[in-house]
């Protein structure tokens, strides 16, 4: 999953943000279009950062990818 400032990109299909509302909880939900191979539909999705490295996107839990030029990686 990759997040963009205008989208939310899965492996499979991706989400194009419109509208983009905070609510009590601390989330974020999105308003706008799922779209994959079979096309594009009005749809809507919920983010939660669960921690810094965490975050929870319509139920789903997703962990930040290790960046390769931490910890004494490569550079």
């Amino acid at each position: 999953m990759t997040i963009e400032p205008q989208a939310v990109l899965f492996y499979e299909h991706g989400f194009d943000i419109k509208r983009l509302a905070k609510l009590k909880d601390g989330s974020l939900r999105a308003s706008g279009f799922s779209f994959a191979d079979d096309g594009r539909t009005k749809d809507t999705l919920t983010l939660k950062s669960l921690s810094t490295d965490t975050i929870e996107v319509g139920g789903q839990i997703y962990h930040r990818c290790k960046n390769e030029n931490q910890n004494g990686g490569a550079q």
